[in-house]
């Protein structure tokens, strides 16, 4: 690259940017993310903690008779120890929920395939 073309291209690296240049939609970005985070206090109600109230309604909407997954945990387990554990597993979830670290057998599923019968 000669001198001239150097010159050319630094000058227009530094010139006032345009509607149309990929800057000036970058710098849009970066002030409507800006504004996103001064606003990210009115956003955060998933970063709250679970509330008892709430960990209560979710066990009680637990379906029975569904297979365990890989941790072996039924549904019905959760139900019946609910009453005694349910500060264990408030503290449990919400550990969970602050580390964003969760136990490794819930990132898989099994799937069983079933046949029709012809």
């Amino acid at each position: 690259m000669d001198e001239r073309n150097r010159l050319c291209h630094f000058g227009k690296l530094h010139a006032a940017p345009n509607t149309d240049s990929s800057s000036y939609k970058q710098q849009l970005t970066i002030n409507e993310l800006q504004t996103l985070e001064t606003r990210k206090d009115d956003l955060n109600e998933l970063d709250n903690p679970i509330t008892d109230t709430e960990l209560k309604q979710i066990v009680k909407k637990l379906k029975n008779k569904k297979s365990a997954s890989l941790d072996l945990v039924k549904n019905e387990m959760i139900k019946a120890s609910y009453e005694i554990l349910s500060s264990i597993y408030l503290k449990l979830f919400n550990l969970i929920l602050k580390a964003g670290i969760y136990p490794g057998v819930w990132y898989f599923g099994l799937i069983t395939r079933i046949f029709k019968s012809n």
